[in-house]
């Protein structure tokens, strides 16, 4: 594929209706410093500077398809708890994003920690 028909492809990537559906996880990132390592196991013990949460999964491919100019309707199920708080974010995307969810009760949102 020649440069000029990928850019011919992205430029209309705008006009494009898309579908996502998929498990939104909860991406927790935890930032600090390692000083030793754990007399009882190989391990390092980090001492916590800072921590993120952002939306995974799903959520993320719905993010970086909203990045590339894209409103595409969302459909996920998700638990209460993280509808209620994290998943709003989804709904702060371009105009025309269209977000689905279903929140289902005693659902525990998949979390992964880095």
């Amino acid at each position: 594929m020649a440069d000029a028909d990928l850019v011919s492809l992205v430029e209309k990537l705008p006009a494009t209706r898309l579908m996502c559906v998929g498990d939104v996880m909860l991406d927790h990132y935890v930032y600090g410093t390692v000083e030793r390592v754990s007399p009882e196991a190989p391990i390092p013990v980090l001492r916590v500077e800072r921590e993120t949460r952002t939306l995974g999964g799903a959520g993320n491919v719905l993010r970086n398809l909203q990045s590339l100019g894209l409103a595409p309707c969302f459909v996920s199920v998700v638990g209460i708890a993280l509808k209620n708080n994290k998943v709003n974010r989804l709904d702060a995307g371009p105009a025309g994003t269209d977000v689905h969810l279903h929140a289902e009760r005693g659902r525990t949102p998949t979390i992964k920690t880095r």
